[in-house]
């Protein structure tokens, strides 16, 4: 099982659009153990420690696994 402190490692090592992949990737997964709570918690962390909009994956209810998203910058932050 991989920690939450793994899981921040490896996603600093990721490009943006890897990163977004790793979004991606987890779209339609229904499933939920630890390992799954550690490894949004720490892809959101990489999001915002980025200034990388994730808002459309927030704001649902189910957080991160509805649909497919795309990256899009916040306000005045790192344009993509």
């Amino acid at each position: 099982m991989s920690s939450f402190e793994e899981y921040r490692e490896r996603f600093k090592k990721l490009t943006d659009v890897e990163l977004q992949d790793t979004l991606n990737k987890d779209c339609g997964n229904p499933g939920w153990v630890a390992a799954r709570g550690f490894f949004l918690s720490a892809l959101r962390e990489e999001f915002e420690s980025r200034g990388l909009d994730y808002s459309v994956a927030q704001a649902q209810a189910k957080i991160f696994y509805e649909q497919k998203k795309k990256l899009q910058s916040r306000g005045e932050r790192k344009p993509l």
